[in-house]
């Protein structure tokens, strides 16, 4: 007796399924929707600026007071090429500059950051920041920069 009574149970069980399943499948039940034919013709507005701008972000951090500030400078994109020589000999002195390496080891899990600082003159730091801004820079001609403005 007590078997079939367990039999029983377990029926009420899945037929308990029933409904919640038909409401699931009536959630997503395919009900009509209509695609339009022709869509109607949309005016579109471009707002681009005739001239071309860039915008640059200047952070100076200033070492004895410790007050950082920010600068976002917008300037005319010029069409023109740059004259190398020129940019190296109007920004003679020598600027500080920090970059942050992460490097993850794979084997290990372990993350280990480096803060690099270096100096370089400031007329190859603006041609090395000018070439990472293109959409295929030259990294060989960086390097050369690095190299030949290296004031360490």
């Amino acid at each position: 007796m007590s078997h079939q009574k367990n039999k029983q149970n377990l029926s009420y069980r899945y037929l308990m399924m029933i409904p919640i399943l038909l409401t699931v499948f009536a959630l997503f039940s395919f009900r009509p929707y209509y695609i339009p034919k022709s869509s109607p013709k949309r005016t579109v507005i471009s707002l681009n600026d005739s001239i071309p701008v860039v915008l640059d972000t200047i952070i100076t951090l200033d070492p004895e007071t410790f007050v950082e500030t920010v600068q976002i400078i917008k300037r005319k994109k010029d069409s023109k090429p740059l004259d190398v020589n020129k940019v190296i000999q109007m920004n003679q002195e020598i600027i500080s500059y920090s970059d942050t390496i992460v490097t993850f080891d794979m084997n290990t899990y372990k993350e280990k950051v480096q803060v690099v600082t270096s100096k370089i003159a400031k007329g190859y730091k603006i041609l090395i920041d000018l070439e990472y801004t293109k959409q295929y820079p030259d990294f060989k001609l960086i390097e050369n920069w690095k190299k030949a403005g290296a004031r360490d």
